[in-house]
């Protein structure tokens, strides 16, 4: 896997919104502040608050605006504005030639699961999970959250074991699995079957996290992947805060403990408060049974 390096004081970091779009632009104007004030200069190169409807610009518009981000040897890492949905749509278009030959920290979740999915399998690039402009770094950012966005920004080491919150651990079925990092928004996942960019799950962790689902959704979609036999090809499952889903321990039993392999629930990865930034595309262990998720090797090229 390719390795985009670690941040550096005064590097510059462009804002793409390669999704939906964003309708008050306190939170763009707090998230640019914000970053400025961690020592980073913020680069746009287009209007991002307002688009056409749901989409935050033409396809073209959107492409253009994110293939020109790698490309620019001036940016050193892309933060996506805000979810919402267009990324799938980007995907048969992307030239991932140039991404691979720019590596580069590409940070978001939820909708640019798809685009994270795509640009591991199809370029071979560490990407990272993690807070956007909206609502996180535009609004209300917790300090669990921005210390584990920094610590990966920048290469610094620490939070490379993410536990799941006080009260919020759930060991569906028990074990230790070692496997390569991938998943994101269960949602976007389930979105990838049956297209050229379907989710590889083999011999991986797969992670996964969902919000404002109801659990008949939930149990749809991971019935899905199970008959498309992406759950018994992974080798542990990660899941992390289910946001507005309500009560999935029944489900979650029902559905992954028969696979027999490891499952914890509970990680404080996706749209909760409290974030933990994961890198995807690299080594992990996943422990069910003491509770967390550990990143084994470094996500950025070494100097």
């Amino acid at each position: 896997m390719l390795k985009p390096r670690p941040l550096e004081p005064g590097d510059s970091i462009g804002i793409v919104a390669p999704a939906g779009p964003l309708w008050d632009e306190a939170y763009l104007l707090r998230g640019i502040e914000r970053l400025q004030s961690w020592g980073f200069r913020v680069v746009l190169n287009r209007p991002l608050q307002a688009g056409e409807g749901y989409l935050a610009g033409s396809d073209e518009e959107r492409l253009a605006e994110l293939e020109a981000m790698f490309a620019s040897p001036e940016i050193k890492a892309l933060i996506c504005l805000r979810g919402g949905y267009g990324s799938l749509r980007l995907l048969p278009h992307l030239h991932y030639a140039l991404i691979r030959s720019h590596p580069k920290i590409f940070v978001g979740y939820s909708d640019i699961t798809a685009l994270h999915l795509a640009i591991v399998q199809e370029a071979g690039l560490v990407v990272f999970h993690g807070p956007m402009i909206y609502p996180e770094l535009g609004g209300h950012l917790t300090s669990y959250t921005k210390t584990s966005l920094l610590s990966m920004l920048t290469g610094s080491p620490g939070s490379f074991t993410v536990r799941p919150l006080p009260g919020k651990a759930l060991a569906v079925s028990p074990g230790r699995a070692r496997g390569r990092l991938i998943g994101g928004n269960l949602s976007l996942l389930v979105s990838t079957l049956g297209t050229p960019f379907e989710i590889d799950t083999r011999g991986a962790i797969l992670f996964w996290e969902e919000v404002d689902e109801p659990a008949y959704r939930v149990d749809r979609m991971l019935t899905q992947l199970r008959l498309a036999g992406k759950l018994s090809a992974a080798a542990g499952i990660a899941v992390g805060e289910c946001i507005g889903c309500g009560d999935l321990e029944e489900l979650l039993r029902d559905r992954l403990a028969p696979l027999g392999i490891p499952c914890l629930y509970g990680l404080p990865c996706g749209h909760g408060t409290d974030i933990a930034t994961l890198p995807l595309g690299v080594y992990a262990t996943l422990d069910a049974d003491q509770g967390y998720l550990r990143i084994e090797e470094p996500p950025w090229a070494q100097a």
